[in-house]
């Protein structure tokens, strides 16, 4: 079950990362408003670790959650599913990256920016307070 949710998770972030890549071979026939969600590869670099670091925290919840600790999230609650971790992480971050697209360049950096600021701190913060480190549980 772990090596299908490992998959599952790689499979989708390889594809975000290839649909973007290829967005510019596309350029072609678009218009100007289509030109405007253009992606720089930097832009690209940092939605990929965003989804890295959403990946790797939610691995740390579960397996923290399996060594017995509570989830501090008030959202999750304080013993959350997988599938409830996992369903969440999925929506906020495909309304993260939504939210990305449809902006402009110089505001998509900085929420780049800001959301990745966010995510590694939790994955920091799991390692260093919780002692979770980046063992992963799938």
């Amino acid at each position: 079950m772990r090596m299908i949710w490992i998959n599952i998770c790689l499979l989708m972030l390889f594809g975000a990362i290839e649909a973007l890549a290829q967005s510019k071979s596309l350029l072609i026939n678009q218009t100007t408003e289509q030109k405007k969600n253009r992606w720089e590869q930097n832009e690209v670099m940092l939605l990929s670790l965003y989804w890295l670091g959403s990946i790797i925290d939610a691995g740390q919840t579960i397996y923290g959650l399996d060594h017995g600790a509570v989830e501090l999230n008030p959202v999750l609650g304080k013993k959350p599913g997988k599938i409830k971790i996992y369903s969440v992480k999925l929506a906020l971050g495909t309304l993260a990256t939504s939210l990305c697209h449809y902006s402009p360049s110089k505001d998509r950096k900085f929420m780049l920016a800001l959301v990745n600021t966010i995510q590694w701190s939790a994955v920091l913060w799991n390692g260093k307070y919780a002692g979770v480190g980046l063992r992963l549980q799938f």
